[in-house]
């Protein structure tokens, strides 16, 4: 290596090295994180917002059906009119449907809330099938005697005991990641959450699921 290639050898360790540029990256780091919290903050307004949109649509037209009804018999020249009207809200509701569709897709795939709602169908699977292997332990629960009778087993409030505390945590897991649906938490949280989530419990961590990971 000659002086010059040295030279500049050092040079770059030092920048590595650096507490500027490590302070500038955990800035860069920090501002990244918060952007995407804003712009899963203003998914969730717009997409609030969209829902009344639909819901008011949805009373407008149910209204008008009733009003529609109501006039067929007693004002016939009007029904035209009222009939026009169910049409345009017909179309008008499609629209607000399609648009709140949109807005929950782009929530789901870009902002963390679909890696939420695969988790907790994940857990769900495997609470389902830890019961049932906690309903079969109780064939085990007493151990009959050449005697006629039966005594306890002594084995069965272990196994037992390990599923059902299993399955707690499960519960936990599902109950912490309940609370992160429709909420202002960053996608970063969001992630990390999920990841720990199913970690804990022996599963693909949140990476594996957006590459389309199936159940364990």
């Amino acid at each position: 290596m000659n002086p010059m290639t040295n030279k500049i050898s050092q040079m770059a360790s030092l920048l590595l090295n650096s507490p500027r540029l490590q302070q500038m990256a955990e800035q860069e780091e920090i501002r990244k994180r918060d952007e995407e919290t804003r712009a899963r903050s203003a998914c969730l307004r717009e997409l609030t917002a969209e829902a009344a949109a639909l819901q008011s649509v949805a009373d407008r037209k149910a209204e008008a059906q009733q009003e529609l009804e109501n006039l067929r018999h007693q004002f016939k020249p009007l029904e035209d009119a009222a009939l026009a009207k169910l049409i345009a809200l017909d179309e008008e509701h499609r629209f607000a449907q399609s648009s709140y569709s949109r807005k929950a897709a782009e929530l789901g795939k870009k902002h963390g809330e679909g890696a939420l709602a695969t988790a907790l169908r994940r857990l769900q699977l495997l609470k389902t099938e830890r019961m049932a292997v906690r309903e079969s332990t109780e064939a085990i629960r007493y151990i009959s005697t050449p005697w006629g009778t039966r005594r306890k087993n002594p084995q069965f409030q272990e196994k037992a005991g390990a599923l059902d505390a299993e399955i707690a945590a499960i519960e936990q897991s599902e109950m912490t990641l309940s609370a992160l649906l429709m909420s202002e938490a960053s996608p970063h949280q969001i992630e990390l959450t999920v990841s720990r989530a199913l970690t804990a419990h022996g599963m693909a961590d949140v990476r594996e699921l957006e590459a389309g990971a199936t159940v364990d």
